[in-house]
């Protein structure tokens, strides 16, 4: 296992990712971003989930450039809100990628 510093709201925001985790495929255990949608294909990317502030471009970057650097299969959010298990259970990483650039897309947008 091997933690990872994404930043994100704080600068020591972390997820944890377990390679063999998933059959080999790997895992990500999630910290605060990203989190898992009501709608399991899609993640986000907040500054404060409570209040609905997001984070801006440069932090969302940061992050995606990092899980970009490992493979993984399966995301583990560590909060079950909005209804879901908190659990994307194949194809995670692919949704992350495409969640933050439709993340990207809409802020810039503002």
């Amino acid at each position: 296992m091997k933690l990872i510093r994404t930043g994100g709201h704080s600068d020591g925001s972390q997820v944890l990712y377990w390679p063999e985790g998933a059959s080999n495929k790997g895992v990500l255990l999630s910290g605060d971003e990203p989190q898992i949608c009501m709608d399991r294909n899609q993640v986000t990317f907040m500054h404060s989930f409570l209040n609905y502030i997001p984070l801006n471009e440069k932090k969302i970057r940061r992050i995606l450039e990092h899980l970009q650097l490992v493979r993984f299969d399966r995301l583990y959010d560590a909060f079950i809100i909005y209804g879901t298990d908190g659990i994307i259970k194949e194809n995670a990483q692919a949704i992350v990628q495409k969640s933050g650039e439709r993340y990207l897309k809409a802020i810039s947008e503002l």
